[in-house]
């Protein structure tokens, strides 16, 4: 059991080491398919100087889901902003043109929406996270 125990903390720690050390790092450019599937979060305010004024906290360093519940106007903001995982093709084509292009963790250009200004944000896919994850830890043992 503790060898067990012990296998599953050395394999934790470089996950952690993963996690950080990409968070760093310039994030390059990407290209999804209209038929991917993102998981989205959003916060919406009314006017496009209020929506100026979140990106610029929120490229401060403030956190995204404590802001979306303080600010946002949309019906997820009770939820952090979380709208969850959205196929690309259903969305308009304006926010899929900047979803598309959009690396995961960054925030988008401040879009127009039905009900204000929106900045929106792709959140990891815990799944597919752990499983890159998985294969740089096994690639380095």
């Amino acid at each position: 059991m503790g060898a067990i125990l012990n296998r599953r903390l050395l394999i934790l720690i470089p996950l952690c080491v993963v996690g950080l050390s990409g968070f760093s790092q310039t994030p390059q450019p990407v290209q999804r398919a209209v038929s991917a599937e993102v998981i989205l979060r959003i916060i919406v305010v009314s006017t496009a100087d209020e929506a100026q004024r979140v990106a610029e906290r929120l490229t401060s360093g403030e956190d995204f889901i404590a802001l979306a519940q303080k600010v946002s106007i949309d019906t997820t903001a009770s939820r952090g902003g979380l709208i969850g995982k959205v196929p690309l093709s259903a969305l308009r084509a304006d926010l899929r043109n900047v979803l598309e292009h959009l690396p995961v963790g960054q925030l988008s250009p401040i879009v127009q929406v039905p009900t204000g200004f929106g900045i929106l944000k792709i959140m990891p896919d815990e799944a597919e996270s752990l499983a890159v994850a998985s294969n740089t830890v096994n690639a380095a043992v």
